[in-house]
């Protein structure tokens, strides 16, 4: 009897161990398990939060500078876009009546999208940045200048800045001053409540050798005025960038676009007219829906 008992006992200890141990490997699975669904989670969360964060666009009060101002409205809404910029952004070597590569763009979102860009182009050839800002060549113009007559006549939401550069480049224009220039400009839009896109010029035949380096010296230059506000109503569209990238992935030169070796062509015109659009869309309208 003793001996049963003894027997009996044991397999008794041994099921309640095989069962112990049989729960904490469960356990361990499960906490493994969770751990790891935990650090997707957290980083897939991440993710998110980082990309919502970087494409909201809120509609902001103008009583606070550092919301982000409408860059779009409805279809039944008008929109003001004014540009400004040199002769390419005016539209030399595009086809009659297209209107160059920043109209091109604009009436390509228009056609597309729910929305209504009224375009106005005050771009001027051989314009440079100093030709808009007045109040450096006379103070008295501080109250009259022909960027205040510009957004007190068209009232604009969102002011396009576009200058190839090229002009001040063979002038040999003092940095600073072209550095002055962009900043008077940008901080009266800003001052005004405007949306402000700098947009890089179309690569040309002189941007793309004999004048690449001092065009690169140039924007970046205007890079650095623009990170000088720290204000998220203005944004920068590497345009140049992209066309130098869309002509070298299709195995092309620069020669198929150009005009003459400062400006553009139609077909030049076009393409940056398409990159761009798709910058429009893609920044402005696609990220404003998914706020």
């Amino acid at each position: 009897m003793k001996r049963k008992r003894f027997w009996l006992y044991t397999g008794c200890i041994a099921a309640l161990v095989s069962i112990v141990s049989v729960y904490s490997v469960q356990l361990k699975d499960k906490r493994i398990s969770g751990g790891r669904t935990s650090t997707v989670s957290m980083k897939t969360a991440a993710r998110h939060t980082t990309s919502s964060h970087t494409q909201s666009l809120t509609i902001a009060s103008p009583q606070n500078s550092w919301t982000t101002w409408p860059v779009a409205l409805k279809k039944d809404q008008a929109y003001t876009v004014v540009a400004i910029g040199g002769s390419a952004a005016d539209g030399t070597g595009d086809a009659v009546g297209e209107g160059g590569y920043l109209a091109r763009a604009f009436r390509t979102v228009n056609a597309t999208q729910d929305v209504n860009y009224h375009f106005i182009n005050q771009s001027k050839v051989g314009y440079g940045p100093i030709q808009y800002d007045d109040t450096q060549l006379s103070p008295a113009l501080l109250n009259d200048s022909q960027m205040e007559r510009l957004f007190k006549d068209y009232k604009p939401n969102m002011l396009v800045i576009s200058f190839g550069m090229l002009d001040d480049i063979d002038k040999k224009t003092p940095m600073g001053q072209i550095k002055q220039a962009l900043h008077d400009e940008i901080e009266s839009a800003i001052n005004q409540h405007v949306v402000v896109v700098i947009v890089t010029p179309p690569s040309t035949y002189a941007s793309e050798t004999y004048y690449k380096a001092p065009l690169n010296a140039y924007v970046q230059a205007e890079m650095g005025v623009v990170e000088e506000f720290h204000n998220p109503n203005i944004y920068v569209i590497p345009l140049a960038q992209q066309m130098d990238q869309y002509i070298k992935s299709h195995h092309q030169t620069i020669k198929m676009y150009e005009a003459d070796s400062w400006h553009p062509n139609a077909a030049g015109h076009a393409l940056a007219g398409n990159l761009l659009a798709q910058d429009i869309i893609h920044k402005f309208l696609l990220a404003n829906a998914k706020a």
